[in-house]
């Protein structure tokens, strides 16, 4: 069923145990997690989208507040997130914290590249759907985020990223984020380090593995589970090795 949770659409799916929040940034939609979900059931679990809301509020305060939010209304135990909504993610507070493949220090070098460009230029990409997608379905584009590029086909591109840029309000939260984001996210983290667990594909150019090891290095940090040739959307490829990582340790601390 889908609805809105302190303004941001959600996709819940499952019916036990306390919920598992998955949240996806811009320029991918909650549907980027629909196999993990699947995988996932009977465990509840709640995809977030982090667009739809006021430009105003797209930064990384207002979105953690969102988060927080969402959180106390839903009960959730865990957060599971994916590229833009990484440093989300580790400034939410009162759960587990799965990260996976995206900027814990700072955005890769092409967004911040785009960023940069100007917002002219930024809005020329995200406000343009035909133009998005067609740069998204490119080998300069999630083409280069997976192991086999025929999994970005045309099709594939649209339907993930349809939710992001399928209204002028998603595409200017979307827009609005991602400059927020192309700045320093380096800041102080709001969750327990012991809460936080990496699992990452070891073969992303663009978020490499020895990044999550220099981020969250030091006391109280947990080893990363490593998707061995995981790319950056490993959970689109092989939707089964974040979900049943995420159900493995999720178990394991329970059985404590």
């Amino acid at each position: 069923m889908d609805e809105q949770i302190a303004g941001l659409k959600v996709h819940a799916h499952g019916t036990t145990g306390s919920p598992i929040l998955l949240i996806a940034g811009p320029p991918l939609g909650a549907v980027v997690f629909e196999h993990v979900q699947r995988r996932m059931a009977p465990r509840k679990s709640i995809a977030v989208e982090l667009v739809g809301i006021p430009s105003s509020e797209a930064t990384l305060a207002g979105l953690s507040a969102k988060m927080d939010q969402v959180v106390q209304a839903t009960q959730a135990s865990a957060v599971v997130a994916h590229g833009l909504a990484v440093p989300v993610a580790m400034r939410t507070k009162g759960v587990r914290v799965y990260v996976s493949n995206g900027p814990l220090r700072a955005p890769d070098a092409g967004l911040r590249g785009l960023a940069s460009a100007g917002q002219s230029t930024l809005a020329q990409l995200i406000m343009q759907p035909a133009l998005a997608r067609r740069w998204m379905a490119s080998s300069a584009g999630l083409r280069r985020a997976v192991v086999n590029p025929y999994v970005m086909d045309r099709d594939t591109v649209v339907r993930l990223s349809a939710a992001v840029l399928e209204s002028p309000e998603t595409r200017a939260t979307a827009s609005a984020w991602i400059r927020a984001c192309s700045a320093d996210v380096d800041q102080d983290w709001a969750v327990d380090m012991s809460e936080v667990f990496g699992i990452w594909g070891d073969s992303d150019p663009l978020y490499p593995l020895a990044q999550l090891r220099s981020a969250l290095a030091g006391p109280g940090a947990n080893l990363p589970s490593v998707i061995p040739g995981g790319r950056n959307m490993h959970l689109v490829e092989r939707p089964w090795e974040l979900a049943d990582r995420v159900m493995e340790r999720e178990l394991a601390l329970a059985a404590t």
